[in-house]
């Protein structure tokens, strides 16, 4: 039991480290007219009974064309809000890969982006925010923007169909997914 306390306290303490040495990044406002601007519109999808997520996101240029979409699926995510980070960490990757420099995140997660914007700490997802900070800091110019589900309906479609994809892989053990 001795052994599982000091465990326990060092793992304490190295959160304590962790936080400490976390980047204080802000992102950078950019202006929707800057020509040189990409916007990616994200979305997460969750099954509470398979704790399947599903990550959708779409690249679009100034002129509003799509550039490209992707989609990935994960096993335990834990809740909504996790999915959602999911989503913006791997468009943020994905956006790196493409060589973007300039992008604006587009999400219908207000929690989560209160917490990007504002580094407010969501022990749940720490992990991920540090991620994203990180990845963000990685931009010449980044902005995390909320917009209404209603305007983020293909995101949501893509993140739904990862996720759905995986549940049908998993065993038939598991339920269906409620919607």
């Amino acid at each position: 039991m001795t052994k599982a306390i000091m465990e326990a306290r060092e793992w304490q303490q190295a959160q304590l480290i962790i936080k400490q040495s976390q980047p204080q990044i802000k992102p950078t406002t950019t202006s929707a007219t800057n020509p040189n601007t990409i916007t990616c519109f994200t979305d997460g999808s969750w099954c509470k009974e398979t704790k399947a997520g599903g990550a959708g996101w779409i690249f679009v240029d100034p002129e509003g064309k799509e550039l490209s979409c992707g989609q990935t699926a994960e096993r335990s995510v834990t809740s909504p809000i996790m999915a959602e980070a999911l989503a913006i960490r791997s468009a943020l990757n994905q956006a790196l890969d493409n060589g973007i420099t300039n992008l604006m995140i587009n999400s219908d997660a207000q929690e989560l982006l209160r917490a990007i914007n504002s580094h407010e700490t969501i022990k749940e997802i720490y992990g991920l925010l540090f991620d994203i900070h990180t990845l963000a800091s990685m931009f010449l110019s980044i902005s995390f923007q909320f917009v209404p589900r209603s305007k983020n309906s293909q995101a949501d479609s893509i993140a739904k169909f990862a996720k759905e994809t995986l549940v049908a892989s998993m065993p038939k053990r598991a339920p269906p997914c409620s919607h």
